[in-house]
């Protein structure tokens, strides 16, 4: 994170060395009177008055937390107020349903700031099922793409010169095949055909104009290639792709019951379904209230001109 996290006292003051986290910054500006920033020393100063109100922040925003995951070598990280977890679109949409704070880090990692346990553990419980399941590569996803620029996908970034698969590192990227208008440096375009090895569908990694499915195995990446690069039809290339598909066996998957492990992720979706919609039923109900108190009002206000009368 670069800068060293310490706080030193100094002549009945307090000087604060942190990072830049934009949760911090205000957070210290809410709850200090005294704070002052010091640019020349890049640092917080606070009177010693309020040490235990800085020391408090510097410990939530950058206690140095616990590894319980790791993805291509890169530590995921989780404290008592954050978790980082993998910037993915479903790892996305779950953290804007559950309407906690994020911010993106380096190496396509996403951190989330929320001091309810309960939300940290259900984070790690999704991203320990995405890079199981990641990892357990029997499925190939061609896909089709057509983005203007790169924030917008989750697979891969690009400039007008270069590409390359990062943003969610729980999938084997195989190829890219870009072709159609790049654009400009400051807006660069994507076109073209992606394919990667991975057990969950590509709908939860990226949204893609159009994608077939395959068994992952040496012969079918070797095909799979040779139809790339005879085409930039996606509709010539899935033609090709659904034909490559019927002609290999179908695996029969074998039927188990649910670990532990998924039953308690499955019972975790469900309660937060069901919080969801009891504030749903929560807001509903006190409009219903807002009304009848202004119905109410009104009855009171007609009795009273009615007196008068």
């Amino acid at each position: 994170m670069g800068a060293e996290v310490k706080i030193v006292e100094e002549n009945g003051k307090v000087l604060v060395f942190t990072p830049y986290e934009g949760g911090f910054v205000s957070e210290i500006k809410r709850k200090t009177t005294t704070r002052q920033w010091d640019n020349s020393r890049r640092c917080w100063i606070v009177d010693a008055s309020e040490k235990a109100i800085v020391e408090e922040l510097v410990n939530k925003y950058f206690s140095p937390g616990t590894e319980y995951a790791r993805i291509n070598g890169i530590r995921l990280l989780m404290a008592k107020a954050y978790i980082d977890c993998p910037n993915c679109l479903f790892i996305n949409e779950v953290i804007g349903k559950l309407g906690v704070k994020k911010s993106e880090r380096e190496n396509a990692i996403i951190r989330v700031r929320t001091e309810k346990a309960d939300i940290i553990e259900f984070l790690r419980q999704k991203t320990l099922e995405l890079i199981s399941k990641a990892y357990a590569r029997e499925r190939l996803f061609v896909a089709y793409l057509q983005k203007a620029g790169g924030s917008d996908s989750y697979i891969i970034s690009y400039s007008r010169d270069d590409y390359a698969f990062w943003r969610s590192l729980l999938f084997e990227g195989l190829w890219i095949k870009r072709f159609g208008s790049h654009g400009v440096r400051r807006n660069p375009m994507f076109t073209g055909f992606v394919v990667i090895s991975s057990k969950f569908p590509i709908d939860l990694i990226d949204k893609v104009e159009d994608h077939v499915e395959l068994p992952d195995t040496p012969e079918t990446r070797v095909q799979v290639k040779q139809e790339m690069e005879r085409t930039e039809d996606w509709n010539v290339l899935k033609q090709k792709l659904e034909e490559l598909k019927s002609t290999i066996p179908v695996k029969k998957e074998e039927k188990r019951e649910p670990t532990l492990e998924e039953l308690i992720v499955q019972k975790q979706q469900e309660i937060e379904l069901l919080k969801q919609e009891i504030k749903k039923k929560e807001e509903e109900l006190r409009e219903l209230l807002q009304k009848l108190e202004a119905q109410k009002m009104k009855e009171k206000i007609e009795e009273m001109k009615q007196k008068i009368v």
